[in-house]
């Protein structure tokens, strides 16, 4: 075992669907992503907040991720209604 030399800071997603918990590492922008939305955000509003906070910020494999990792329990419409 070596010391670690290369330190980075990481978000991570954890959560326990189906009683088994799970710890995911977001995507850069991922934790802002995610953040604006529980905050009540829209995806545009979320989106946009992430790629402003992360350059590199990718939708695609953030939404990946928390799907993956059962993040979303509902999913609301612009009247916040469910679909």
């Amino acid at each position: 075992m070596a010391p670690i030399s290369d330190w980075t800071p990481e978000d991570a997603l954890v959560t326990r669907p189906h009683l088994t918990v799970e710890v995911l590492r977001l995507p850069p922008g991922g934790a802002v992503f995610l953040d604006a939305l529980a905050a009540g955000g829209t995806l545009a509003d979320a989106a946009g907040a992430a790629a402003a906070a992360h350059p590199d910020f990718d939708l695609t494999a953030t939404l990946a991720c928390a799907l993956s990792g059962g993040a979303f329990s509902t999913i609301l419409t612009q009247q916040g209604e469910q679909p």
